[in-house]
């Protein structure tokens, strides 16, 4: 009994003394990506989410007359690793949820978010202009869109 004992203090005592990793990365479930112009005709508001398995687009009007557009591609394991390894996520929450002047005089806006866990994280800059701690992940993001551009 009194091994049992000892050995039941050595367990207690072992998981209060483990190191804790400097930070857990959860698991992302959706990069999401679009943009969208205020003072527009047609479709003005591109959609994208990507998910390990497939990419899906939506494009939407501002007027209830105009039909919306969705289509979808396979993500191939690779792209999705590619895409998830250029996400860092302490540089993307530190990042404020707009930079500059997003639409301002229908510059039109653009914008990159990140499901992970039960977080959710979106920045939202002016369309087309870099964000320097994100570029790489704004790079891909526009990589795919831009391959869906033709989609009917």
């Amino acid at each position: 009994m009194k091994k049992l004992f000892l050995c039941y203090l050595f367990l207690l005592f072992a998981c209060f003394t483990c190191e804790k990793s400097a930070e857990i990365v959860p698991n992302i479930i959706f990069i999401k990506g679009g943009s969208s112009f205020g003072m527009c005709i047609g479709h003005c508001i591109t959609e994208l989410e990507i998910s390990d398995q497939t990419a899906i687009m939506h494009r939407k009007a501002w007027r209830s007359k105009i039909a919306d557009k969705t289509c979808q591609r396979a993500i191939s394991s690779t792209e999705w690793q590619t895409l998830v390894s250029k996400v860092n996520f302490a540089k993307m929450k530190n990042l404020p949820e707009v930079i500059g002047c997003p639409d301002c005089a229908d510059g039109g806006k653009e914008w990159i978010e990140i499901v992970y866990g039960e977080q959710v994280k979106r920045v939202t800059f002016e369309f087309g202009k870099e964000v320097p701690e994100i570029q790489d992940l704004i790079n891909e993001v526009r990589k795919i869109r831009e391959g869906m551009n033709d989609c009917e």
